[in-house]
């Protein structure tokens, strides 16, 4: 007579159906936003650190140096700047992205990008025609002047700004925005180039729940302290000893006189 194995394999609906709970419990016990984050998260503020970094000499100058070297430039020679650009990504000899890459703008951008810690993930120069001038990372493309965050800075005016809505990175795993910028001459009365800036929403939403944290930190116990302090009854002021009667005044007791014998003349 064959008895039945001890251990059956499970079928494979009911192994399907144990990670399913298992995913769905490690998902509600793992914390997370409600909503990824936006492009709402750029602030006022950090749109002026992007101005402060921008607002410089080393940005004006270049920008005004290619302004000058593509004046002449018409829409068939743009065309082929950004022809040329893209062919020499696959090629041995670079002369155009090296070029770029390498000048002092780029330098400097490169640097900006190194000190945000993860905020900035890209950052690109352009001119008036909408041609990079100098870029932190190497770009698939020379030319912008067909996008948004060119067409909807410079021509606009030198305050412009235009913040493209969020998109997902599948390669970092992070939310990411486009933060664009017509960047003035000295002046400002005058726009001369515009500048994106990629900033990770990821990061910076952590680092804004990390500000917020440290802050409820800070403020816990201080309300603790004020709680503690309000419910612990008001002492109770001590009376006030009554003051000493007077001291009674002493009455002399007047002494009897002693007669004073009289001689007698005997």
């Amino acid at each position: 007579m064959s008895h039945p194995p001890l251990h059956r394999p499970l079928h494979r609906p009911l192994i399907l159906g144990l990670f399913a709970v298992s995913t769905l419990l490690l998902s509600t016990a793992l914390p997370a936003h409600a909503e990824p984050p936006t492009s709402a998260l750029v602030s006022e503020d950090l749109i002026g650190e992007i101005r402060d970094f921008i607002d410089r000499d080393i940005v004006r100058l270049s920008i005004l140096n290619q302004n000058q070297k593509y004046s002449a430039l018409d829409p068939a020679a743009i065309t082929a700047l950004d022809e040329q650009w893209v062919a020499e990504l696959k090629a041995d000899e670079k002369p155009l992205v090296a070029a770029t890459l390498s000048n002092p703008l780029s330098t400097y951008l490169t640097r900006i990008q190194a000190h945000s810690s993860g905020l900035y993930t890209e950052i690109f120069v352009m001119d008036k025609n909408g041609l990079n001038v100098g870029q932190s990372n190497l770009s698939s493309d020379f030319w912008q002047g067909d996008e948004g965050k060119f067409q909807k800075t410079y021509p606009v005016g030198p305050t412009a700004v235009f913040v493209d809505d969020a998109e997902f990175n599948d390669g970092t795993m992070t939310w990411n925005a486009q933060v664009n910028l017509a960047i003035a001459d000295e002046g400002g009365s005058a726009a001369i180039g515009a500048v994106t800036v990629e900033v990770n929403l990821t990061e910076l939403q952590r680092r804004m729940d990390a500000r917020k944290d440290v802050k409820k930190a800070e403020v816990e116990p201080q309300a603790e302290a004020e709680a503690e302090a309000e419910a612990e009854p008001a002492p109770v002021a001590a009376a006030e000893p009554e003051p000493a009667p007077p001291a009674a005044a002493e009455t002399a007791t007047p002494q009897a006189s002693t007669p004073t014998a009289e001689p007698t003349g005997e």
